[in-house]
């Protein structure tokens, strides 16, 4: 059974070099890997629907000025941001609104988006993104650490069933042995 465990370890060692020496794998799995990350999912959404059809109110223009915020400040909250579940509203799947959160220039920046997906009679979806208000906290304030919280939840009830379990599978080869 060792032989066997070996085998099979050099050969997920030789997979993972594969995996990790080609870059067109190595993007593949590390977007495999955040799939479950809600942060990611649902920024890139954003991204890719800021790219179809965005609306910037004029009001908003207005208080970007009176702040000193341009708006690739306020597009910079999506790389590495986090979703408030706090203050996020989801309505329907075709009307969401969206609070993200990050850490720009020292200080914490909410951006709320207004996440619509149209379908028009032709049956084309349309994504419109609109920035319906920010925040622009001084210094720094607590994170929305859940989706963090539950991923290292998750690993540990995996993680710790599965050691104990080896464990006993060794001590028990070990003891056969003897």
């Amino acid at each position: 059974m060792l032989r066997r465990f070996r085998i099979f370890s050099f050969g997920l060692l030789i997979g993972l070099l594969i995996v990790f020496l080609n870059p067109r794998l190595k993007n593949n799995f590390l977007e495999y890997v955040g799939y479950h990350d809600d942060n990611q999912r649902i920024t890139k959404s954003i991204v890719l629907g800021i790219k179809e059809n965005l609306i910037l109110p004029k009001e908003l223009k207005i208080k970007m000025l009176s702040v000193g915020l341009d708006s690739n400040s306020l597009f910079s909250v999506l790389d590495g941001g986090w979703v408030n579940r706090d203050k996020s509203i989801q309505q329907n799947l075709d009307s969401q609104v969206f609070v993200i959160d990050n850490i720009v220039d020292g200080d914490e920046l909410s951006v709320k988006f207004i996440y619509e997906k149209i379908t028009d009679k032709e049956k084309e979806s349309c994504k419109i993104i609109t920035i319906a208000d920010f925040e622009l906290n001084q210094g720094l304030s607590n994170r929305s650490f859940t989706s963090y919280f539950i991923t290292i939840l998750i690993y540990l009830l995996i993680m710790i069933p599965l050691f104990f379990i080896a464990k006993k599978y060794f001590l028990k080869i070990r003891n056969r042995k003897l």
